[in-house]
């Protein structure tokens, strides 16, 4: 009988780990007032914190079979996260900035142990996880399981979100997987390459049922790249799949095909606003952020805190047309390419192109360089980077293209050991493993547990507080002690979200509490500048009698959205749409 060594105990789980963040990404969904990304942006640190701990006892086993070598792609990944270190210590909002830093090092560790564990089966994970939520969204589109029905007044396919919270997400969760899965169909053999058809076909329809053009487009780019430098059977492959495939996408039976039909309709009427999907306003406020930090960003997160002031400076620096669009707050640019260089600066989206072209590699790659075209034109228009299911699946993918045989080969049968340890240091081995037990469980309490009770707390509260506002004061008052007892006890995992500001404010306006709502407001404008909070704080503003000061709020606030105007009357409009033309 063979007895397994510890450190193959160590490696399969931090396989498992690496296997159950992909999994639960793509599935977990919360009851809280966020039900799907803060989830999942929790089982992504959480993930992180793990495998810290389990390389921990990697580290310190006797025997290792995965060995350690210094590798250009790891000291790529350093040179990311101290450069996101030095913008967020130079940060115009450091408060804000180190959330995503703390995401970019748990990016680094999760990128780091998922190239040392890269398997095929790694590869069999991710898709596995991407499937999912291909059937889901397909039996979404059909309305055969409508689980998130769409709000009130928004079109059907608006339910059409997988389980992932957003149509839009699921096509850029499923672009590079879908990708691949061809590009391993066309190189494998046997059964492998019949099941990875069968899951590209799948994929694909996803992509197709989520209605996501930068998806589309980022796939069909991908593919293309695929044909060009595999083989001539390659290319024939690749050109019939695309011509089946473009009946599909300009079908006017499918949500699809009426979009692209849009499309042409807004190129050829120069309507810009339908052909960017509203997002040329976010992309000019992140390319004028730019032009103002060239070297160090306005700092990691920051884009959302300045982007009501630079949208409203963005009137009259170009044309009209440019700038026409919903006011509303752009919490993402949609490009990642431009918010990277926004938040980061140019040093910042140089590593950006780095990390892409090292994926490239020099070689023409029959896997690596057409994820790297995806990924490429994925960022264009979408934020893979902002969201924890599709940037766990690039990274997993960007690590397994680094080392290619994982996808489309096995490795070698040679087993290479690394001692780990020596036996008279086995006290120490000790004493690391206690403290990364110590860590992880430190860890994961603060950047996952309290954040996730916090989110299922705030929907509670935030029903409890639309209820009071809708009865008498005196039947009001003990629900709003009640609010604001238990938005104190949320308060620090929840110290950046506007939400936990606004509902304490309202609160304090149900007890009568006007000085005490009005600092509230303030504080959640140091962390976001949003017209909603500049609205809030001036009304109570005026109930305290400081008029001016309530007119420069409203002002501001109808600078950016014009339709605040219209919940003012008399003198008091008349002054704030005077002060709104002064910038």
């Amino acid at each position: 009988m063979i007895r397994k060594s510890r450190s193959a105990s160590s490696e399969s789980a931090i396989f498992f780990a690496l296997a159950a963040g992909l999994l639960l990404t793509a599935t977990i969904v919360s009851g809280g007032a966020e039900r799907f990304r803060l989830a999942k942006e929790v089982v992504f640190r959480g993930e992180a914190i793990v495998l810290v701990a389990l390389f921990a006892f990697w580290a310190t086993s006797a025997n290792r079979t995965w060995k350690f070598t210094w590798r250009k792609e790891y000291l790529l990944a350093l040179a990311i996260v101290a450069w996101a270190a030095i913008t967020t210590l130079t940060s115009t909002n450091r408060v804000l900035s180190i959330d995503p830093l703390i995401t970019v090092v748990a990016a680094a560790i999760i990128f780091f142990a998922s190239s040392l564990a890269a398997r095929p089966r790694l590869l069999d994970v991710v898709m596995a996880a991407c499937g999912i939520n291909a059937v889901a969204v397909i039996l979404q589109e059909a309305k055969l399981w409508v689980p998130f029905p769409p709000a009130p007044g928004q079109g059907t396919h608006y339910s059409s979100v997988g389980l992932l919270g957003n149509a839009n997400d699921v096509g850029t969760y499923l672009a590079a997987p879908a990708v691949v899965a061809v590009a391993v169909a066309v190189t494998s053999a046997g059964k492998r390459r019949w099941i990875y058809a069968a899951i590209a076909l799948l994929l694909a329809g996803g992509i197709i049922a989520s209605a996501t053009r930068t998806a589309v487009v980022a796939m069909v780019a991908g593919l293309v790249v695929f044909g060009l430098v595999h083989s001539r059977r390659a290319a024939v492959i690749v050109l019939a799949a695309l011509v089946i495939f473009a009946f599909v996408v300009l079908s006017p039976a499918t949500t699809l095909g009426r979009e692209m039909r849009d499309l042409g309709h807004a190129a050829v009427n120069r309507d810009l606003q339908t052909l960017f999907s509203e997002r040329l306003v976010p992309f000019l406020t992140a390319i004028d952020m730019t032009r103002d930090h060239p070297l160090i960003g306005v700092g990691p997160g920051c884009f959302k805190y300045h982007y009501m002031p630079y949208r409203v400076a963005l009137f009259g620096r170009y044309p009209d047309a440019w700038t026409k669009g919903y006011p509303m707050n752009w919490g993402e640019v949609h490009n990642d390419h431009l918010q990277v260089a926004a938040e980061t600066g140019l040093p910042g989206y140089a590593l950006f192109l780095a990390a892409i072209a090292l994926c490239a590699g020099r070689k023409k790659s029959a896997f690596r360089w057409p994820l790297a075209a995806v990924i490429f034109v994925l960022t264009l228009a979408q934020f893979p980077l902002e969201l924890a299911a599709p940037r766990l699946v690039l990274l997993t993918l960007g690590a397994l293209a680094l080392d290619e045989s994982s996808v489309l080969g096995p490795r070698s049968s040679v087993v290479v050991r690394d001692r780990g340890l020596r036996t008279e240091d086995r006290g120490l081995a000790t004493v690391i493993r206690v403290a990364a037990i110590a860590f992880a469980a430190f860890a994961g309490y603060f950047l996952c547990v309290l954040p996730y009770r916090a989110n299922i707390a705030l929907a509670t509260i935030t029903q409890r507080t639309l209820n009071a506002q809708n009865v008498d004061p005196i039947s009001a008052a003990p629900v709003a002690r009640a609010n604001l007892h238990d938005l104190a006890a949320i308060s620090t995992p929840e110290k950046l979200n506007p939400t936990w500001y606004l509902l304490y404010g309202t609160n304090c306006e149900i007890l009568g509490s006007k000085a005490e709502a009005a600092g509230i407001y303030s504080r959640a404008l140091e962390i976001d500048q949003r017209p909603e909070i500049y609205f809030n704080r001036a009304m109570v503003r005026l109930q305290l009698g400081r008029i001016d000061d309530a007119v420069n709020d409203l002002a501001t606030a109808a600078r950016f959205n014009p339709f605040v105007l219209y919940e003012l009357s008399g003198d008091l409009r008349d002054r704030v749409e005077k002060a709104s033309r002064v910038r």
